[in-house]
């Protein structure tokens, strides 16, 4: 466990594909039914478009989900992910 670490800085470079990952507080899930994979999909999908960040590939579990995202903008990864998730 990290403790009292802060996550290290995401590299900003449009262009450069990233690994993605995001998981419910205390490991906890973040689906709890069918629908709420469709959900995030949908909302993922909204934010990508909208921060010009394509999502190669994905991988969603019940606590957390993995992504390989290429930004096409430099902030279009924190954005995007600040859009969907905040909006889940």
């Amino acid at each position: 466990m990290r403790s009292g670490m802060a996550r290290r800085h995401r590299f900003r470079i449009a262009g450069l594909s990233q690994h993605v990952t995001h998981r419910g507080n205390n490991r906890m899930d973040i689906f709890r039914s069918e629908d709420d994979y469709d959900v995030l999909v949908a909302m993922l999908r909204q934010a990508a478009v909208a921060k010009e960040m394509d999502i190669n590939t994905y991988v969603l579990m019940r606590n957390h989900f993995h992504l390989l995202v290429t930004p096409r903008r430099p902030t279009a990864v924190e954005e995007a992910m600040h859009d969907a998730c905040g909006a889940y």
